[in-house]
């Protein structure tokens, strides 16, 4: 979808131009294939098994980490019986999404919160 407009932008700038400028704003959203469909969210996160997913391990980059260790800290304490998989346990490239899919269902994960630094 193309929505085409055309403004006189030569006479905003100067009263005695006459040029008119065409803009064009184009639908910048793309079809996706949706290969994973997102899961419906648990009512209660006691007895569940939450991953843990930083999308960088890079220190200086990485804060979503130390934001995941902050909230784990807190969930375990809103929720003892929760158990929760770290970040090491799954690939923090984001482009890895087989690799992580596949982690998350070998853990048996129920939800993953995902720390998103850089």
């Amino acid at each position: 979808m193309a929505v085409v407009m055309s403004w006189s932008l030569a006479a905003a700038i100067s009263p005695t131009a006459s040029a008119a400028v065409q803009f064009s704003v184009l639908n910048p959203s793309a079809e996706i294939e949706i290969t994973h469909p997102i899961a419906a969210r648990p009512g209660d996160l006691n007895g569940k098994r939450i991953g843990l997913w930083a999308s960088s391990a890079d220190p200086i980059y990485g804060y979503g980490a130390a934001f995941l260790e902050s909230l784990g800290e807190a969930l375990q304490e809103r929720y003892p019986d929760i158990a929760l998989i770290p970040p090491a346990e799954f690939p923090t490239d984001y482009h890895m999404q087989d690799e992580l899919f596949a982690a998350i269902e070998a853990h048996g994960v129920e939800a993953v919160i995902g720390g998103v630094g850089g």
